[in-house]
């Protein structure tokens, strides 16, 4: 699926930080709030989520406090980080965040970034929630690729007052297709169940949508939901 990953580099998925790691302990050090971060961590590393899947979601946090001692000061968090990871059960399948400038395959194909990705999308739908909830369609100038078809949902980032009116940033999902994108394919993919900021990249994906990729919208990666090699 990612064959640029190296298995010993750390992805973690914070607004604050680009690019990965090569120890986990580096990466804590960077972070502001290191142990809200322990779920995310696990979660969208693939060697991390691995060996959840193998030893379960104590082991995993335990293992992550072993790599970087500076998680395990607060007796606290980490319990409550393996009660996150047990209330949402670990899919069969990867996630993977990834830095949104880096290259990326999926279904055999190689794009050289987010913006690739963007640059590929021929349909996409606008979900905007609000007193009445709507959902909106188009086609797009995009770049063509032989055998797969790119589409998007995606919902624009809420707007509290008229100083919000200007922000342009949206929560993305793109989907995958070795056919055409319709406007019934983009609906039932916008109908998947999302979590916080409009994320479809979850526990619960249908086998039969993977792989699929999100970008929160103006963060420096992506998450990536492919099946396992």
């Amino acid at each position: 699926m990612l064959p640029e990953t190296n298995p010993d580099i750390i992805y973690v998925p914070a607004a604050t930080l680009r690019g990965g790691y090569r120890d986990l302990a580096t990466a804590v050090d960077a972070l502001l709030y290191p142990d809200a971060c322990i779920p995310d961590i696990i979660r969208q590393n693939v060697r991390y989520r691995d060996y959840e899947r193998e030893h379960g979601a104590r082991a995993a946090v335990n293992l992550l406090v072993e790599e970087s001692p500076a998680l395990g000061r607060d007796a606290e968090s980490l319990s409550r980080s393996v009660y996150l990871l047990k209330s949402s059960p670990i899919a069969d399948y990867d996630i993977q965040a990834w830095p949104i400038d880096k290259p990326f395959t999926l279904c055999g194909h190689r794009f050289e970034g987010l913006r690739d990705l963007q640059a590929c999308v021929e349909m996409t739908g606008d979900a905007e929630i609000s007193r009445f909830s709507y959902f909106s369609m188009a086609l797009k100038d995009h770049k063509h690729i032989d055998g797969l078809h790119v589409g998007s949902v995606t919902e624009g980032y809420p707007r509290f007052d008229s100083y919000d009116d200007c922000d342009t940033r949206s929560y993305q999902n793109f989907m995958i297709s070795r056919e055409p994108i319709t406007k019934s394919m983009l609906k039932a993919f916008a109908g998947l169940p999302a979590r916080t900021n409009y994320c479809k990249v979850e526990e619960k994906i249908p086998a039969e949508w993977l792989p699929l990729v999100y970008y929160v919208g103006d963060y420096n990666y992506i998450q990536i939901a492919t099946p396992k090699d």
